[in-house]
């Protein structure tokens, strides 16, 4: 059998280092990440892997690129990786890119999801469909007015788009053009507008019925637009495309070198961790690839992530259900380790409640709770259902449903609790945390944690030099007046510009990140600041890491242009070649600079080199930062936990306080152990362990 805590290191590629590696969400911008996994997985073994909705789809693409090169079953796993980009950008038969193709909702939903992509792709047409779908739900009256307005506006606007043209005959191509248009717009502001206010008048009131009637499929449908197991209408040489959830089975289980179709070879979470050799790895134990998917438990207002769910003994799924969600080696390979509610088995004797407990609670569900099944422990769950966890994007895919056990008291007898299951919804990881650089953070870390961070066009960053002094005593010191700020990368090399990449270059740089108010109408502003508003709340614990010593390091900012991401689904092919391309950029970076043996980074200028920030380097600053977090501590618990203390009668307790207070003291001997310590300041505080790996004994 082969030992566990050895079981890190097998490797068919054989390469030197390793590395843990963090993604950010943000829809189709995570084309960005299988450039930067296959080109950091030549220098590196991707020990831990951790991302958020579209960041967890890059990262169970990597855990499965890395199990098959580590255990040699697929050697050709990060080529196979490096042209994903190019299979997403293939041309259907249809004319769109198989990326906007396997992004379609379910029979129920579809017109709706059309309509909605082709308003963001600013396509009249699909707009127009968006109207037709909702015109069913309307009352008669309210449908024969729109259409009629609708008809009234577009003659006028015909009309007007005339006379300016009869207007400017003879003037020049430009005049003409713009005349025209000014003429049409004009038009259909002074004329248009009316035909449709009075129209709507006639229409009211549209009732809240009708537009429930119009919301029905999409709750119909799992509270979402797509499963993402729907097929799409979409050929590639008169082959039926497979499905968004069941292409990516397709590619975790090529990646991985194992059979698509086989039950027993599905890519499970234990897989990962042993490599597929016995003994499993407990969730204690060191494994030789360790994953973890954040996502948004919506119904106990918390992150949590798979495989570490919370209280996961007492979540429990509906089969059928689930069928309308993943491919059958999937639910076989889930069902095969999940304790039937219907079944005469007996119920794990692990789980801290018994079988009546579950019994009195599926009797108030009829026929389902029969159909449910205890959800397996973390070790025995497909990757896949942790990916389509994270992945779901609020409104566009439906959330994960699950039930969970709970006691509840009466109101007749508030002293007696029962046990009810209750529906449960897992949803998009980035509601909660769409950076999750916390993943796997050590107070000295034994190998870097990598992180690439997403911006977009409004997003402004930018790395703030400080001149340092560099005498040991007051080393990370600002030195007053000597500020200087950088755009981005210093290389312009093909379709990489100025400023797709940036990370500091010295200790003192400080990265500062900022974002514009909403300008433009009253309206405008107002919808501007609550979404900013939204913003904030969602994703402030983030971005206060951005700037955080010992993590601003080990983050690179890739910046994203208008076109490029987010929900461009509809992206041309060089357009996601270019996505690809600064992914790959950012991965040799990375590589580069945390290499053991002469580091270099390709961001410099080669002129006026700057760069310090190596893998030493950082261990170095991750040991100041806890030297100074720790005397913060000692000296907040000197203040409140003097000697004369209540502790003084308890000898474990007396020899606790004196060890914290002696800490600073101990750690950093001179008359002020913070002054040569990185701004800003860490500290060190208590939280719960939540879904933490490390806390966790149940998976």
């Amino acid at each position: 059998m082969t030992d566990p805590h050895t079981i890190q290191s097998i490797d068919a590629a054989s390469r030197p280092q390793e590395c843990d590696l963090i993604m950010k969400g943000g829809v189709t911008s995570g084309l960005v990440y299988p450039g930067a996994i296959a080109t950091l997985s030549q220098t590196f073994r991707l020990r831990n892997i951790g991302g958020t909705s579209a960041g967890a789809i890059g990262a169970v693409a990597a855990a499965a690129m890395e199990y098959g090169l580590r255990t040699g079953r697929n050697p050709k796993a990060r080529e196979r990786m490096a042209w994903l980009h190019e299979e997403l950008a293939q041309r259907t038969d249809q004319g769109a890119s198989r990326l906007d193709a396997m992004f379609c909702g379910d029979p129920g939903t579809a017109p709706l999801l059309d309509a909605l992509k082709g308003a963001l792709n600013s396509q009249p047409a699909a707009i127009l469909g968006l109207i037709k779908a909702a015109l069913p739900t309307l009352p008669g009256n309210a449908r024969r007015a729109l259409w009629l307005a609708a008809g009234a506006t577009a003659l006028e606007m015909l009309a007007g788009a005339g006379l300016g043209w009869l207007l400017t005959a003879g003037c020049s191509p430009g005049v003409q053009g713009f005349a025209t248009a000014l003429a049409a717009v004009a038009s259909l502001a002074f004329a248009g507008w009316w035909n449709l206010k009075a129209s709507l008048l006639q229409a009211v009131p549209l009732s809240l019925d009708s537009l429930n009637r119009l919301l029905q499929p999409i709750v119909a449908n799992g509270l979402g637009l797509a499963t993402g197991f729907a097929l799409p209408s979409h050929t590639i040489n008169q082959r039926q495309l497979p499905s968004l959830t069941l292409w990516l089975h397709q590619i975790i289980q090529q990646l991985a070198g194992l059979d698509e179709d086989s039950t027993s070879e599905v890519l499970t979470f234990g897989k990962l961790w042993s490599l597929g050799l016995l003994p499993e790895p407990s969730a204690l134990d060191p494994r030789a690839i360790d994953l973890v998917l954040v996502c948004s438990d919506l119904n106990r207002v918390q992150s949590t992530s798979f495989p570490f769910l919370f209280d996961n003994q007492r979540l429990f799924y509906d089969p059928a259900e689930w069928a309308q969600l993943f491919p059958e080696p999937v639910l076989q390979a889930l069902d095969a380790n999940a304790w039937a509610v219907a079944s005469n088995t007996e119920i794990p004797d692990d789980l801290g409640y018994g079988r009546g407990e579950v019994e009195t609670a599926v009797a108030r569900l009829g026929d389902l709770g029969q159909r449910l099944r205890l959800l397996p422990k973390g070790r025995h769950i497909p990757i896949l259902v942790g990916a389509r966890a994270s992945m779901a994007f609020p409104g566009l895919f439906t959330p994960l449903p699950l039930w969970v056990l709970r006691w509840v008291g009466q109101p007749e007898v508030p002293e007696e609790r029962t046990p009810f299951l209750s529906r449960l919804y897992l949803s998009d990881g980035g509601i909660t945390s769409n950076f999750p650089i916390h993943l796997f953070d050590a107070v000295v870390p034994s190998r870097p944690t990598f992180a690439i961070n997403l911006l977009y066009p409004d997003d402004d960053l930018s790395i703030e030099e400080y001149g340092v002094l560099d005498s040991a005593a007051m080393r990370g010191k600002a030195v007053p007046g000597n500020v200087r700020t950088l755009g981005g990368t210093r290389a312009n090399t093909g379709s990489l510009q100025l400023n797709d990449l940036m990370m500091p270059f010295a200790d003192g740089d400080r990265v500062a990140f900022y974002k514009e108010p909403a300008a433009g109408t009253p309206l405008a502003q107002l919808a501007g600041l609550g979404l900013r508003v939204v913003e904030t709340a969602r994703t402030w614990g983030d971005v206060s890491l951005y700037n955080q010593v010992g993590m601003r390091d080990r983050i690179i900012h890739v910046r994203l242009a208008g076109n490029e991401g987010g929900f461009n689904l509809s992206m041309p092919a060089q357009t996601i070649t270019a996505l690809s391309d600064k992914g790959t950029f950012a991965g040799s970076v990375l590589a580069c600079r945390f290499r053991r043996d002469a580091p270099v980074d390709p961001l410099d200028d080669p002129d006026h080199p700057r760069f310090t920030l190596t893998w030493d380097n950082h261990r170095r600053i991750r040991v100041d930062g806890l030297l100074a977090a720790q005397d913060l501590l000692a000296g907040r618990f000197n203040a409140l936990w003097p000697d004369n203390s209540g502790l003084v009668g308890d000898a474990h307790y007396r020899a606790v306080a004196h060890g914290l207070a002696g800490i600073g003291a101990l750690a950093v001997p001179v008359p002020d152990p913070l002054a040569g310590a990185l701004r800003p300041l860490n500290v060190l505080r208590m939280r719960p362990s939540g879904s933490d790996p490390r806390a966790s004994r149940r998976a």
